[in-house]
């Protein structure tokens, strides 16, 4: 609902230049990131980041890093070239790639030639009517964990964007949604661990300007994606975090400076 103005961009500018300036704050080749969920749905966002960024340099930043986040396949993709990168929302991402044996998700022949011409607006209408329609069925969707876990640690790149991975601690919405949940069979601390293991080795290959994983989430206990401790399972998901850094850093073998990040990367 934002008007594509500049004014409007100058106050939100305003307010995100206030964490952005934080030495805190997380940043790609100096540039502090920022990620997007929906920009599809933002009028003019290209024009809106590049005011940004013009600001941000006057304010002595190096400049901004625009992430997307990414949950399915993207259609259309114009928009994808005012970003600096995209990182993979899991479980989501995971289940609606090409990639992934879905069920729940096999496309006709209609919706896969013709779909993706369509506008937009269109676009959301027909999702928000299939949403409708899968709701009144009242019936959980079910998914492996160590399924999506292979996927999730398979290197998938974007053809024309930076891609970063993401992870997930495990994804149960029945709060939400009730009899209409969907829900991941199988997560528990050791198949996380198993699945971020095989994650961080992938990095490497993927070759990306700062190793960032982005995991899904600290505290999204409505969907049952949550790293906090919890009287089922303690500690056990940040302590399988822990675990899996001292692996990839071990600080025996590494210099002063490498030693000095491994023990902040140890600390949950």
């Amino acid at each position: 609902t934002h008007p594509p103005e500049k004014e409007r961009w100058q106050l939100h500018f305003n307010y995100l230049i206030k964490a952005w300036e934080d030495e805190r704050a997380i940043r790609v080749d100096g540039k502090p990131v920022f990620v997007i969920y929906r920009p599809q749905n933002i009028p003019a966002v290209g024009q809106m980041l590049d005011f940004w960024r013009e600001q941000a340099v006057k304010r002595g930043l190096k400049g901004l890093y625009f992430m997307v986040q990414k949950q399915a396949e993207f259609h259309p993709r114009d928009y994808l070239c005012h970003f600096d990168g995209v990182f993979q929302f899991q479980p989501t991402e995971s289940v609606h790639s090409p990639e992934f044996d879905n069920p729940h998700l096999q496309k006709s022949i209609w919706r896969r030639r013709i779909g993706r011409r369509l506008p937009h607006s269109t676009k959301e209408a027909i999702h928000k009517l299939e949403l409708k329609l899968k709701y009144r069925k009242a019936t959980h969707t079910l998914y492996d964990y160590n399924d999506t876990w292979e996927n999730i640690a398979r290197v998938r790149r974007e053809p024309e964007i930076t891609t970063y991975p993401g992870a997930f601690v495990d994804w149960d919405n029945t709060p939400r949604y009730k009899q209409r949940a969907i829900i991941f069979e199988g997560a528990c601390p050791e198949n996380f661990a198993a699945g971020l293991r095989n994650l961080v080795q992938s990095m490497p290959e993927r070759q990306l300007p700062e190793d960032l994983i982005f995991i899904n989430a600290w505290n999204e206990w409505a969907e049952g994606a949550y790293l906090e401790p919890d009287e089922r399972h303690g500690y056990g998901y940040l302590e399988a975090i822990k675990a899996v850094l001292d692996e990839s850093t071990p600080a025996q073998s590494a210099g002063p400076d490498q030693q000095c990040l491994a023990k902040q990367r140890n600390v949950p």
